[in-house]
């Protein structure tokens, strides 16, 4: 079987040696971006909103869905929200019913159906999203007294519900450092970084630990980040070494191992010959990442994660050349 989209908001699915498609799936709303089909018989739809500019138009609006390839029936809950970052990564449904996309799995979602009593869905529809349907079929907002009603009764039923995981804290936490990232809000990062290194340590996360290797480099670097800056700076910088060992020619895996090394100098507090080394390792893999094609000398001139460097003159000296080279 195949699976194709189109910019009309259709899917079409076609047995090999066919002229014709088996079945054809029109979308509500969006554009299919990302197609899987799973040997069970699932096809797995990522869309995103389609606006004057589709290309330009993804912005918080993507949808994830199964559908049964023999009915095209849907066969999994909406997951919503998808930022546009995930409009060209690869999606891909695995065994146990989760959506995984990228590589290393940096994050997924449960697309199992839901088997609770429909009556629990409701009142856990109505707890999140504080409103109810009245006669009429108008949305009206809970009060307080049967917002706390609903809340005591879903929480004796279904605890998990209400609870995070040490290890969902950790991921949530470095989803919002990714966004703060973007936006280039310092407050913000260094708000999340400092509880980052609190919920890494309720977790004994270690940098050096087995299977870090395959976590997804900017998860690890943000982890890293957190560690260097809150007196974990040895681990960080080893851990730090090590990935840019291993990905010695990506530039921007190399770039943020030299932000692990420049915030370990500013949070080394009386050993000024141990704080050079950390600054001077830094300078070494920037020159590093400027070889393997690292070249937004705007971004290297105003990132507040090599404050530590601006007083060197080899730190200057590389900083003038990219400039210049870009004029």
């Amino acid at each position: 079987m195949v699976a194709t989209a189109s910019i009309d908001g259709t899917v079409r699915l076609w047995e090999v040696g066919r002229e014709k498609p088996v079945g054809i799936l029109e979308l509500k709303s969006g554009l299919a971006w990302n197609l899987a089909i799973d040997p069970s018989g699932s096809l797995l739809i990522v869309s995103f909103a389609m606006g004057r500019d589709f290309l330009d138009s993804m912005h918080g609006s993507g949808k994830i869905k199964i559908f049964d390839m023999t009915s095209l029936q849907e066969a999994s809950p909406t997951v919503e929200g998808l930022d546009h970052s995930y409009d060209r990564l690869q999606f891909r449904l695995r065994k146990d019913g989760r959506v995984a996309f990228g590589i290393f799995d940096q994050r997924t979602w449960d697309m199992r159906p839901d088997q609770r009593p429909t009556g629990d869905l409701i009142k856990l529809t109505r707890m999140y999203t504080q409103k109810r349907l009245d006669g009429s079929g108008d949305l009206v907002p809970l009060r307080r007294e049967e917002l706390q009603a609903l809340w005591r009764q879903l929480h004796a039923k279904y605890p998990e519900e209400f609870t995070a995981s040490p290890k969902a804290a950790v991921e949530w936490r470095i989803r919002q450092l990714q966004s703060a990232s973007r936006k280039g809000n310092p407050f913000a990062i260094a708000f999340h970084r400092r509880w980052l290194f609190a919920e890494l340590s309720e977790l004994n996360w270690q940098a050096g630990e087995r299977g870090n290797e395959d976590m997804e480099p900017n998860n690890y670097l943000h982890r890293l980040d957190a560690l260097a800056l809150h007196g974990r700076h040895t681990d960080a910088a080893m851990a730090a070494d090590a990935l840019a060992a291993r990905w010695s020619r990506d530039q921007n895996i190399l770039y943020g191992c030299v932000c692990v090394h420049a915030l370990a100098s500013v949070a080394i507090k009386g050993d000024a010959a141990l704080a050079e080394r950390y600054a001077a390792r830094a300078v070494a893999l920037l020159r590093q990442a400027v070889k393997a094609g690292y070249n937004n000398g705007q971004h290297l001139g105003k990132d507040p994660d090599l404050d530590a460097l601006r007083s060197r003159e080899d730190f200057r000296a590389l900083l003038k050349g990219l400039t210049s080279r870009k004029r």
